[in-house]
């Protein structure tokens, strides 16, 4: 396979992010690139406020739902690393992670 960057997938566990999840599989196989899921959730500026049990288990829970839609689109466990960032909102945090990928595109839901 021919490197040519990453596609970046805001994901969260919602419908709509398996929707995109979706796309950005497709995509990411007519690019051949890589297949970059990444989770930015909303506790990081939370966390101090947060039991540290109750911070790990919201994160948990999503990730959670996220990795059960890339089940259920067959991917293979190598492609089911799912990034997760406590960015302070998820445009920032997508497009850093795609500034420091490489990527060729963003795909998320709406």
């Amino acid at each position: 396979m021919r490197d040519t960057g990453t596609v970046i997938v805001g994901v969260d566990g919602s419908d709509q992010s398996a929707d995109a999840l979706a796309l950005a599989v497709t995509l990411a196989g007519l690019l051949d690139a890589r297949l970059s899921p990444v989770f930015v959730h909303p506790y990081g500026p939370f966390s101090g406020t947060l039991p540290e049990s109750k911070y790990e288990e919201l994160v948990t829970e999503l990730a959670d739902s996220v990795h059960a839609q890339m089940r259920a689109l067959n991917l293979p466990a190598a492609d089911r690393r799912l990034r997760v960032d406590a960015g302070r909102s998820a445009s920032a945090g997508l497009q850093g992670t795609a500034d420091g990928e490489r990527a060729a595109m963003i795909v998320v839901g709406g």
